[in-house]
């Protein structure tokens, strides 16, 4: 008796969850300013990688999400793919750098 109960109740309860589902426009509101969040590091990991002369900075793309850096182009050599992993994970706000840079 008391297992049916607890299973109409459940019933009852589910359709009205359903009307309380998020938005997809609330949930681009939410994730936006977050987006917004990452645009001041991606630019100073860039202006990291430009001031270092040894590095192609302009070959190299950066993205950013949540202080997850990618570093993304071509670069002449391994040592500099690898400098250019150094210099971004010393950039304050940097938490881990994804190296996903080719050589050429």
């Amino acid at each position: 008796m008391i297992l049916r109960a607890v299973a109409v109740a459940c019933a009852l309860a589910l359709p009205a969850c359903a009307d309380e589902a998020p938005k997809a426009a609330d949930l681009r509101a939410v994730a936006k300013p977050a987006a917004d969040l990452n645009k001041p590091l991606v630019e100073r990991v860039r202006q990291a990688l430009a001031s270092e002369r040894d590095i192609p900075g302009d070959d190299i793309d950066v993205t950013a999400y949540g202080g997850v850096v990618s570093l993304w182009g071509r670069v002449p050599s391994a040592k500099e793919s690898r400098r250019a992993e150094q210099i971004a994970a010393g950039v304050e706000g940097v938490q881990r750098v994804e190296n996903k840079l080719t050589v050429n």
